[in-house]
């Protein structure tokens, strides 16, 4: 059964892509199906650069809280202890699918649109309590085998359901299903810091702005231009953020300790300082892009309300 929206749409419906960005974050929208009037993939790297714009401050001010907190970071020990191959699968392909699976797959609605992320949420709980020690190790696999029959189950009743309902559900409660998975999506990477205390806990909402930033991107991107075009981001994002690190991987073993504790330059070999020209030539280089692309959007947006305003 097709359904159609019952709220009417704007009259001054905006142009620009930052216009649009903006009017959707002021009002969330739901539509059933995705757009085909965009430009893909020029769209998503203009809205990328203007994510990492504001992303990147934030993560200064998470770095330095983390400091602060005597916490380190699990993904930067994680990339200095596996295989090159491995950061790669790992960042680039599969923790993009599984996290936009659970975190932006559910903003629009069909039944396995709920029932994968259900399924897939669950058994992280049953994997988390199980490292933790709270679920006994024999009881694992019984459990996410349990999961697995949960998510079957809902799927085939979700089937069955006139989905007329559920979308105008969707269509009310947009905006808090928007923000909530944002939300979501970066408190989960609180685990990403060791050692935080339950005082510190409170100001995990100030350790994951950065990702909870990104969340609302990738959620603007799923709702407007599908759920595979968030995957690409957001894989495309995280390839960005591993690269400086690959790039150390590739010199001497006094490279990466160095870049920590300061450049000592007997250390280093030539091949070090090659490595290290090119990753200021890429942060430096990439940041350059990033705020030219972000200019250009605020110019075309600010045209567009100069437009507006006087006709």
């Amino acid at each position: 059964m097709t359904y159609h929206a019952s709220s009417p749409q704007p009259s001054n419906v905006s142009q620009s892509l930052l216009g649009r960005f903006l009017n959707f974050l002021r009002h969330p929208r739901y539509t059933v199906n995705v757009a085909t009037d965009h430009r893909g993939i020029v769209d998503v790297l203009r809205l990328y650069a203007l994510a990492l714009v504001m992303v990147l401050p934030l993560g200064v001010l998470s770095s330095r809280l983390a400091e602060n907190l005597e916490s380190s970071n699990k993904v930067l020990e994680f990339a200095q202890t596996v295989s090159f191959w491995q950061i790669i699968l790992f960042a680039v392909i599969l923790a993009p699918l599984w996290e936009e699976a659970v975190f932006r797959l559910p903003l629009r609605y069909t039944p396995i649109n709920l029932a994968l992320p259900f399924g897939l949420g669950m058994m992280l709980i049953v994997s988390f309590l199980t490292s933790a020690g709270i679920l006994p190790p024999v009881a694992g696999m019984p459990s996410l085998t349990g999961m697995v029959v949960l998510a079957v189950v809902l799927w085939l009743w979700l089937r069955q359901l006139d989905s007329q309902p559920i979308h105008a559900f969707y269509e009310k409660w947009i905006g808090w299903l928007f923000y909530g998975l944002a939300l979501a999506f970066g408190l989960i990477h609180v685990s990403n810091f060791t050692s935080l205390g339950v005082q510190a806990l409170l100001l995990a909402p100030l350790l994951v702005l950065p990702q909870t930033v990104i969340g609302v991107f990738l959620g603007f991107i799923r709702l407007k231009y599908g759920f595979w075009w968030a995957v690409l981001t957001h894989g495309f994002h995280n390839a960005c953020a591993i690269t400086p690190l690959l790039l150390v991987r590739l010199g001497s073993e006094n490279l990466l300790e160095s870049m920590g504790n300061g450049i000592q330059e007997n250390a280093l070999v030539g091949t070090d300082y090659v490595l290290i020209l090119l990753m200021v030539t890429y942060v430096l280089g990439g940041l350059l892009l990033c705020l030219i692309t972000v200019w250009k959007l605020i110019a075309e947006w600010r045209r567009e309300q100069q437009t507006n305003s006087s006709s």
